[in-house]
């Protein structure tokens, strides 16, 4: 598995329906967030991740802070979504504490990689 570190390293998300709602979930960090209108989900899953990141470098914490995965049913969720032809993939980089690069087209469900590096 990945070991992100302050310096680089690779944020996968995963967003999919569930019931009347949209799921995003970063799954490096175990944040989940959720609402109706899924561009929404995604921004603010995106904003929660480097945040996250911008304070563990910021306060110099430990890099096990960058390595919270979440529960193993939202990796299935990743990696069956993942392997399935009409999924979405997409790999960005990103450079913390720049916004990411111009927003993607997405499908939903939908899975996308972000990699960072210093």
């Amino acid at each position: 598995m990945i070991r992100n570190t302050k310096e680089k390293g690779i944020i996968r998300f995963v967003i999919f329906p569930q019931k009347k709602l949209f799921v995003g979930v970063c799954l490096d960090f175990n944040i989940i967030e959720e609402g109706e209108d899924p561009k929404k989900v995604i921004e603010s899953l995106e904003e929660a991740a480097i945040g996250h990141i911008e304070v563990v470098i910021k306060e110099n914490l430990s890099d096990e802070l960058l390595n919270r995965h979440a529960p193993k049913k939202y990796w299935d969720k990743y990696n069956e979504l993942k392997s399935k032809q009409g999924a979405k993939i997409k790999r960005i980089k990103i450079s913390i504490p720049k916004k990411t690069q111009e927003p993607v087209p997405f499908l939903i469900p939908l899975t996308r990689e972000f990699a960072y590096q210093f």
